[in-house]
C-alpha cells in the first residue's frame, strides 16, 4: 500500500473513533498530510485528499479511492482495526491509541506511525 492511502487510513479510523480531525503527521515521510473530511461515520467515509487531489469514499467495509480506481476495506473494531487494499493485493492491521495510530504494512513488512 502506497504511504497516500496509510494516511489516508489513519485519518479514517481517527475520525471513526471520534477524533474530528484534517490532518495527520506521517513519520515515515515527515510530513502532516491535509485532507477534507466531509463526512466520516461509523460507516460512511467521505473525504478529499489535498496531497493527492482524490477522493476516498463509501460505506464500511468499502472504501473507493479514486486515484487508483480501486477498492480498501477497513474493518475497526475497538481500538484495533484491519483490512485489504486491492491496489497492492495486500493486507494490513493497524491499532489507534489516544491520538496515534500505527499502521502494519504486509506489504513492506513494516510499522507506520502517525499523530492525528
Amino acid at each position: 500500500m502506497d504511504s497516500r492511502k496509510r494516511a489516508a487510513l489513519a485519518i479514517m479510523v481517527a475520525n471513526i473513533k471520534g477524533i474530528n480531525t484534517n490532518h495527520v503527521f506521517d513519520y515515515s515521510r515527515g510530513k502532516y498530510s491535509n485532507y477534507v473530511v466531509n463526512s466520516v461515520g461509523s460507516d460512511n467515509i467521505h473525504m478529499f485528499d489535498y496531497d493527492a487531489g482524490n477522493y476516498l469514499t463509501g460505506t464500511l467495509p468499502n472504501i473507493f479511492d479514486y486515484a487508483s480506481s480501486s477498492y480498501i476495506v477497513l474493518h475497526v473494531t475497538g481500538d484495533t482495526f484491519n483490512g485489504f487494499d486491492y491496489q497492492s493485493v495486500c493486507y494490513y492491521n493497524g491499532s489507534i491509541s489516544g491520538r496515534n495510530v500505527q499502521i502494519f504494512d504486509y506489504q513492506t513488512s513494516m510499522y507506520y506511525n502517525y499523530a492525528i
